[in-house]
């Protein structure tokens, strides 16, 4: 924004505008090239008490006269044509993963949010276009360095289990939702943005095929199949104890 020459000056003001009809509201808000003729344009400065207040008329450029000093109220426009609007940043993950092969059956993929964490209710990978429902959200210690200079940090991302898919080639997303209200009701509105589609490889060893997650009794089936010829199986089964 500051490149199109209508950012905060160096006296600390900034330009507004205010059309026949409607609240003023930041000149910058206005599309780049739009007809200025039927603006009013204004200098505006912050007071003590951080309300705006018009100062001066700025009109040698843009057209219009100003008609004095005025009070204006920031929180948008009652005209259809401009107003406030708010910019979001589509999450995605951290990494190019399109030149990457999974191979180590469960992985952690870190993601940047763009917005606090307690506006994100929830994310998931999508697979082929689809939610993939072993994937878990969470945060977790992730090491950002390299082995000579490590740096773990706490970060948010999924759980990708991999080896729950018959190796080849995926087309991968990250789907993520946002609450867009701090208050949760039923008319709190949410936002659900999906990250750019990107190629990837599963090349796992060894492939947990479609089972049961739920154990019931003292007998399950596992389906699960490798790579590698000949292999010497071994399953552990851990309950929620850790045992």
């Amino acid at each position: 924004m500051a490149a199109n020459g209508f950012g905060e000056s160096e006296n600390g003001t900034e330009l507004w505008a205010v059309q026949e009809s409607g609240s003023a509201v930041p000149f910058i808000l206005f599309p780049p090239g739009i007809d200025t003729s039927n603006l009013k344009i204004f200098e505006v400065e912050k007071s003590q008490k951080g309300a705006e207040r018009v100062s001066s008329a700025q009109a040698e450029s843009f057209g219009g006269e100003s008609n004095g000093p005025m009070n204006i109220t920031s929180g948008g426009c009652d005209c259809p044509s401009m107003g406030f609007f708010r910019v979001f940043l589509v999450p995605d993950f951290f990494y190019d993963y399109s030149q990457y092969q999974f191979s180590y059956g469960v992985e952690f993929m870190p993601i940047y949010l763009g917005v606090d964490a307690l506006a994100v209710p929830n994310a998931q990978i999508l697979v082929n276009g689809h939610v993939f429902p072993y994937a878990r959200f969470t945060q977790a210690q992730y090491d950002f360095g390299t082995p000579g200079n490590p740096d773990v940090q706490w970060t948010h991302g999924i759980w990708f289990y991999s080896d729950r898919l018959t190796n080849g080639i995926y087309q991968l997303q990250l789907q993520t939702t946002l609450q867009l209200d701090g208050q949760l009701t039923d008319a709190t509105p949410f936002l659900t943005m999906t990250s750019s589609e990107f190629s990837t490889m599963l090349s796992n060893p060894i492939v947990f095929k479609t089972w049961n997650n739920l154990l019931v009794g003292t007998n399950h089936t596992f389906k699960a199949q490798t790579t590698i010829f000949p292999a010497t199986w071994e399953i552990e089964v851990f309950d929620a104890n850790g045992q």
